[in-house]
């Protein structure tokens, strides 16, 4: 990956994050789905369930997570973006970048929903490796990541919506579990739970990967 693509990559989000007024704008114009992703991850989610959030963005996820767990940590990279996490006693917000981030604390569940496939493939491993040591024993990472289906589907193009390239990398699900693996964990399960409008293209698709350690 250049160092262009990796600045295209930053100005697409950084621009989406100054000029969205409302968090739902986050799903470039699909409706909102974190009603799914909640109900999936209800059978992972006690009352004393601790949470580390990876790029939790506009929090979509997280403001209804909160209500169901002991604490979540959710981390969000841009502040325009994690403005709209609510503020709670039982939430610890942190702008960082996923990427190189490690805490020395592990927890009942990690996710990341929608965040993965907007990482370049060469940082993907220590990323997975740095969940599985912030993961409990016996506990759960869950990951909603858009996938190629038969083969990688690079996205490189402009957005005229945001006047900015945009860059993604919708890496084949195999190869996705294969990392996961090789990081630590023992099972990888990979379920398709999303309905076909919001795989609109036919070579990829969201799927969640429920890796236990």
């Amino acid at each position: 990956m250049s160092i262009k693509k990796q600045t295209e990559r930053q100005d697409y989000w950084e621009k989406l994050a100054s000029r969205i007024t409302d968090p739902k704008q986050t799903r470039n114009k699909r409706d909102d789905y974190s009603d799914l992703e909640i109900d999936f991850l209800k059978p992972y989610l006690k009352p004393d369930t601790s949470v580390l959030d990876l790029g939790s963005g506009s929090g979509l996820v997280v403001n209804k997570l909160v209500k169901l767990v002991g604490h979540i940590t959710a981390v969000e990279k841009f502040q325009n973006f994690s403005q709209f996490i609510e503020q709670s006693d039982k939430l610890e917000l942190i702008n960082a970048d996923i990427v190189g981030f490690r805490l020395h604390r592990q927890f009942d569940l990690v996710l990341a929903t929608g965040v993965i496939q907007c990482i370049e493939r060469r940082f993907i491993t220590d990323i997975y490796k740095n969940v599985f040591n912030m993961t409990k024993a016996g506990a759960h990472f869950i990951a909603h990541i858009h996938c190629g289906l038969e083969q990688d589907v690079i996205v490189d193009r402009f957005s005229e919506e945001l006047n900015t390239d945009y860059y993604a990398e919708y890496r084949k699900h195999e190869w996705e579990k294969q990392q996961m693996l090789e990081a630590g964990f023992r099972s990888v399960e990979i379920h398709d739970i999303f309905p076909d409008w919001l795989n609109k293209w036919p070579n990829t698709r969201h799927f969640l990967f429920v890796c236990k350690k």
